[in-house]
């Protein structure tokens, strides 16, 4: 996924809660007769939420445009996350939403995809080989290298190894930027042998 808006601005990140959305398409199955309609997925969306949405693989169109990204901006929304693609980008530009995305396509959602659950489990990445469980709640973490989700109940020791990373990183970067090879900076600092 890439950074769309603002402007694919290199030091735009986000990191909060999912708020999970998956569309299928318009032909898929219906829920039973009796269910609920489900809301609008944005006006549900919690304050300081990323919106995480999955649209199918083969989707064509966009599932995010400038109208809901305005109205995810209104009610808090930290950021959006599309496992599929977007439009209208100068309107996401223009209301100051952090979007990332597969894609871009001019066409609506209407015809091809209908809304099929909120705040469910939705499973990103099956067509690159490496799939995520992404669960309403769990923590989503992104920047210009990209998305990552980690699960809410792991996130205080997950934030503590990327701590230690960030650390081990820095001293590595300095040693290398004092003349010092890849071999002897990384033997010295990660334990990786000469």
């Amino acid at each position: 996924m890439q950074s769309r808006s603002p402007r694919s601005d290199p030091d735009v990140s986000v990191c909060g809660p999912a708020h999970t959305v998956e569309f299928v398409s318009s032909d898929a199955p219906k829920l039973p007769r009796d269910a609920p309609p489900l809301p609008h997925h944005v006006d549900v969306c919690p304050k300081g939420a990323v919106l995480v949405i999955k649209a199918p693989a083969t989707a064509i169109n966009a599932v995010l445009g400038g109208l809901m990204a305005a109205r995810a901006q209104s009610v808090g929304c930290a950021g959006i996350v599309v496992e599929g693609r977007i439009r209208d980008l100068r309107e996401l530009w223009d209301c100051g939403a952090k979007v990332w995305s597969v894609g871009q396509s001019t066409l609506g959602t209407g015809p091809f995809l209908r809304l099929a659950s909120i705040s469910e489990p939705v499973t990103l990445g099956e067509a690159s080989g490496s799939p995520v469980t992404v669960r309403n709640g769990d923590v989503v973490c992104a920047d210009i290298d990209g998305v990552v989700c980690v699960p809410w109940e792991r996130a205080s020791e997950i934030a503590r190894q990327a701590e230690a990373s960030v650390e081990i990183d820095r001293r590595c970067m300095e040693d290398i930027s004092n003349g010092k090879t890849i071999a002897e900076t990384f033997a010295k600092h990660r334990g990786q042998k000469k």
